[in-house]
């Protein structure tokens, strides 16, 4: 009897031993899985920022350099929207939108201007699909969805919705595209936060900026 209680007891060691070594382990795998995670979240904000940086360094320049070399940097942010278009893409097949949630504001913010000065009509549709699902979790700034819609229809041929594309005029001014429904234009542009919901104010500022 005495001996089948202390074998007992040593079997009951080893099942509690088992329990703690492997419950550790696994917390270890836990961890490792946890980190990889955010290693590849941060790698894709950082692909996303350089993309950025390189785009607006160059659109920056066109509003800034002299005429003669603007035809230059037009052709060369050309090609830099071509290969940001393909790194987005790729960023897209395996994780689907960048979200708020799924990696950062930032990447969101990014992965937006990305495609909305991309040539590609039907992957900005794609991702204006995508945008419009993260819109009803709000995972997404809804302003994308305004920004990228207005810039889709006017590819198309269309008229815009919320007032957020310009074109300049005969003497280099900036005016609004065309604007379907324009008497209710601001209550849609508040509606998807996209500021200042005024569109007269908005036109206002994009001729102010660089002054």
């Amino acid at each position: 009897m005495k001996k089948n209680k202390i074998l007992y007891i040593l079997i009951s060691l080893i099942f509690i031993f088992e329990a703690i070594f492997f419950n550790v382990y696994a917390d270890d795998a836990d961890d490792d899985i946890e980190v990889e995670l955010y290693i590849k979240k941060i790698d894709i904000m950082i692909k996303l920022e350089k993309m950025v940086l390189i785009d607006q360094f160059y659109r920056v320049h066109v509003f800034s350099e002299k005429d003669k070399y603007i035809k230059a940097f037009i052709k060369k942010y050309g090609d830099i929207d071509e290969i940001n278009t393909k790194k987005l893409k790729k960023i897209i097949n395996k994780i689907g939108w960048p979200t708020i949630s799924k990696i950062s504001p930032e990447a969101d913010h990014n992965a937006w201007l990305i495609v909305q000065h991309s040539s590609d009509l039907k992957f900005q549709k794609y991702c204006l699909s995508l945008i419009e699902e993260a819109v009803k979790t709000r995972d997404t700034k809804l302003s994308n969805y305004a920004y990228l819609k207005d810039r889709i229809l006017l590819h198309e041929g269309k008229k815009q919705l919320f007032g957020t594309q310009c074109k300049r005029d005969k003497d280099g001014k900036l005016i609004l595209c065309p604007i379907e429904d324009i008497e209710n234009v601001n209550q849609r542009r508040k509606e998807y936060e996209v500021r200042p919901y005024d569109v007269n104010e908005y036109l206002e500022m994009c001729n102010n900026i660089g002054k």
